[in-house]
């Protein structure tokens, strides 16, 4: 009586993971601002703006209090970064300083 319950909820689960796989990821592409909605979400600051006005290079997430995941192409090991959660940067807003720790599997920064 187990096996067969545990065949069916593999399979469900292989049928749900395989529709989801092959579903685009629409909430992320063209999508639209919703403000402070997503408060934990930032960005990695250049130190320098860029031609068209913007100053955030990469986007990423507070995992913890002290803690913001981003991509491995992001930075280099050792390097300080600086993080903004303002959904309009711009020069002079708050930001939190940190150093970047890369992953010892990553192969180097993307250029």
């Amino acid at each position: 009586m187990r096996r067969p319950a545990v065949v069916l909820l593999t399979l469900l689960a292989l049928l749900l993971g395989g529709s989801l796989a092959s579903s685009p990821a629409t909430a992320i592409t063209n999508g639209t601002l919703d403000g402070n909605g997503h408060p934990s979400v930032g960005g990695l600051v250049s130190p320098t703006q860029y031609s068209d006005g913007t100053w955030l290079y990469c986007s990423g997430t507070l995992i913890s209090p002290t803690v913001f995941l981003t991509a491995a192409h992001c930075g280099t090991d050792g390097e300080q970064v600086a993080v903004t959660f303002d959904s309009d940067y711009e020069h002079g807003d708050k930001v939190y300083y940190g150093t970047f720790e890369a992953d010892p599997l990553y192969p180097g920064k993307l250029e």
